[in-house]
């Protein structure tokens, strides 16, 4: 057997390691080309990854607490506005207007996210109980297919009297035929920002002024025909009403579709519903609990289906959304790495001119992933899906949680593929109308141009910000799984690495 003293040419290691340097005597593989000064790509993981979502537990008292936290914490922050402005100069007074409508990430960090449940958590102990209204239990609407809001099979309902709270539920009635509920403490499956929540207490008034029954439920219960409604009380949880989940799917999926069409009809909250594309994501909810007779299949994904709605409307409620991205690299014996580099449109509504991953995109409502990046392969790169199916190699997730410029929240499972392309030119490459290499696809007007670049220059433009972010942070996790990003060349390396998959907590398809 050989000896260590045979790999480190005849120099054996002292017992004691003093040695131990002589390993370094090998030559190491290629490391990635950082730009000069830069000794981390953790920069590139914060443009990505760029907020902190809250955690649970998820009880009904817990929510209350975070509440009540929030709650103090702006009280103490008010009162040293007040001392401060007390002590200034009162020609100040007349930007307080302006302060009011302040932007930006100092205060969308003030926000109090509300936790959005497919059901409420059991809510905590009230000072005194009171009536939930009459039961009522009738659909109020379905959406057209206009793009505008409609309401079907309406008729005269009770009149919920003006002191009537709208009922809260603390079951979620699952669509499928077993009617157990979610497990108390279940995550929330999505998070909403302060204006969110009075577009749907509106919107529950504008229903109850209809004589058609509320759709929203909020902890604690909020009078339908009380305009006053007081920041000191909350809400600090939101979920579908107890009757519509009792309807399952299509109702939750219904009452979205016609509040998300509604508010694009009226021209609100522009920034999302702007690039409305008449393409459906799937929203998860809550893990099923295994079934009694104990036949669940566990490759079976998607049993816990919450709804399904239109993607460009996701992040006004904080949902989780799932895409695939792939990168396509060339690696001939004896050559530096290459990968293939495309600039999206710059008529695409969003990232207009960035660059991107090879191959990137959504995976819409029924779909699953494989699927969905062979086809996306075909429609932007113009790579043949025999070509690719036997060749593409799934490897592994990111998460993150993104928020937009505009404030609103988007937390993103991207599964990452990787695809080894033969050279232009090779033997292996030879036929590319067959499909082997990227190319544009202007039937998909996507992709403006396709460029081979080396990691030297890759890595330069991450680091200029010509990437869109969650494609860099893509990137990163491609040069740490092949040995390019290291714990020797990148400074912050464990924090880059646990970043990368950082917990979601938000449900995905189980």
């Amino acid at each position: 057997m050989d000896s260590p003293a045979d790999y480190l040419g005849g120099h054996p290691l002292d017992r004691d390691g003093s040695d131990a340097d002589s390993y370094l005597s090998f030559d190491s593989p290629p490391v990635l080309p950082l730009p000069s000064g830069t000794y981390t790509l953790l920069p590139l993981v914060d443009a990505c990854d760029n907020v902190q979502f809250p955690t649970g537990p998820w009880s009904g008292q817990e929510c209350k607490r975070r509440w009540e936290a929030h709650l103090a914490k702006e009280r103490n922050a008010f009162a040293e506005e007040d001392t401060t402005a007390a002590a200034g100069d009162s020609a100040l007074a007349d930007d307080d207007e302006e302060d009011d409508h302040e932007q930006g990430p100092a205060a969308f960090d003030k926000e109090f996210l509300v936790p959005f449940f497919v059901a409420l958590p059991s809510p905590p102990p009230p000072p005194s109980s009171s009536s939930s209204g009459a039961s009522l239990r009738r659909r109020s609407s379905a959406a057209s297919g206009n793009g505008r809001p409609s309401f079907s099979r309406l008729t005269p309902l009770p009149r919920l009297r003006s002191s009537s709270p709208t009922p809260s539920t603390s079951s979620f009635v699952r669509a499928r035929a077993d009617p157990s509920a979610a497990p108390e403490g279940a995550p929330p499956i999505g998070f909403l920002r302060p204006q969110v929540v009075r577009a749907l207490i509106e919107d529950n008034r504008k229903l109850v002024a209809m004589n058609c029954r509320p759709v929203w439920a909020f902890q604690p219960a909020i009078a339908t025909l009380n305009l006053a409604t007081s920041a000191e009380t909350g809400p600090w949880a939101v979920g579908f009403e107890d009757w519509v989940n009792e309807e399952g799917i299509d109702a939750r999926k219904e009452h979205v579709d016609r509040l998300v069409r509604g508010w694009k009809h009226a021209g609100m909250f522009s920034e999302c519903l702007g690039g409305w594309r008449d393409e459906e994501y799937t929203i998860y909810g809550p893990a099923p609990p295994p079934s009694a007779d104990g036949d669940d299949n566990p490759l079976a994904t998607g049993s816990n289906e919450a709804l399904r709605m239109e993607r460009s409307a996701c992040a006004l409620f904080g949902f989780a959304t799932f895409g695939v991205h792939c990168t396509a690299y060339v690696e001939e014996e004896g050559e530096p790495l290459k990968l293939w580099v495309p600039r999206r449109s710059a008529t695409k509504p969003t990232w207009p001119s960035m660059l991107d991953n090879t191959v990137a995109g959504g995976i819409t409502a029924g779909d699953t992933p494989r699927a969905s990046i062979i086809r996306e392969c075909a429609e932007e790169a113009s790579l043949s899906p025999q070509f690719v199916a036997p060749r593409i190699k799934q490897a592994g997730v990111v998460t993150y949680h993104y928020r937009t410029a505009a404030g609103w929240l988007q937390p993103e499972v991207q599964y990452v593929y990787d695809l080894r392309l033969p050279p232009p030119g090779s033997a292996g490459a030879e036929g590319d109308s067959e499909g082997t290499q990227p190319s544009t696809n202007p039937a998909d007007g996507e992709v403006e141009s396709f460029e081979l670049l080396t990691l030297e220059k890759t890595v330069k433009r991450m680091c200029a910000g010509e990437f869109k972010p969650n494609c860099a942070l893509v990137l990163v996790d491609f040069f740490m799984r092949h040995g390019l990003l290291t714990a020797e060349s990148d400074t912050r390396f464990l924090e880059v690495a646990a970043r990368l998959r950082k917990p979601l907590g938000l449900p995905g398809p189980a």
